[in-house]
C-alpha cells in the first residue's frame, strides 16, 4: 500500500444528500462540491449522470437497484404460477418440485439446458426474488376426535 493514501469506507448517502452535492456541482463545479461534501469527485460524477433517477425518488432513498428479473422472466413467471396453482390446491412445494417445473418450462421455451440449470440456489434466488416462502400452511386448531364426548 502506498504511504499516505487511505483506504476510504465504503459509505451510502441519502438521495436528499447527493441533490445537495448535485446542486452544488452544478454551481462551482464537481472538485469543489467534493471537496465541500468530503466525498468522491467520481461519486459526484456519477450522481449528476443520474440526476433524473435521484430527484425523481423520495429523499431518504439510498440505492438504486432498479428491478429484480432473472435471465428468463418467462420461466420464472411459469413457476411462480405452478407455485400458486399447487398451494391453491392445498398441495406441498419444495425445492425439487419447483426444479423439475422450471427444467419441464425451460424445455417447452426452447431455453438450452446450458443456460438454465436450475440449481437449487437458483430455485432460492427465485424465490427471493418473487417474495415466497416453503413454509406449510397449518389450520387454526387441531381437529378434535370423532369420539371426543363420549370420551370426555
Amino acid at each position: 500500500m502506498e504511504e499516505g493514501r487511505q483506504i476510504s469506507k465504503r459509505l451510502s448517502y441519502t438521495a436528499k444528500f447527493k441533490r445537495e452535492v448535485i446542486r452544488c456541482a452544478e454551481d462551482k463545479g464537481n472538485s469543489k462540491a467534493a471537496a465541500v461534501f468530503g466525498v468522491d469527485e467520481s461519486n459526484v460524477r456519477l450522481w449528476r449522470k443520474h440526476k433524473a433517477a435521484i430527484s425523481g425518488c423520495e429523499a431518504s432513498r439510498k440505492k438504486f437497484t432498479g428491478p429484480k428479473k432473472g435471465r428468463f422472466p418467462e420461466n420464472d413467471d411459469a413457476v411462480f404460477t405452478f407455485f400458486h396453482d399447487r398451494r391453491k390446491t392445498g398441495l406441498f412445494v419444495s425445492y425439487d418440485l419447483l426444479r423439475e417445473e422450471a427444467i419441464r418450462k425451460a424445455r417447452s421455451l426452447n431455453i438450452p439446458r446450458s443456460r438454465s440449470k436450475a440449481s437449487k440456489g437458483w430455485v432460492i434466488r427465485l424465490m427471493r426474488r418473487m417474495g415466497l416462502a416453503l413454509r406449510l400452511w397449518t389450520t387454526i386448531c387441531q381437529k378434535l376426535p370423532k369420539d371426543f364426548e363420549q370420551k370426555f
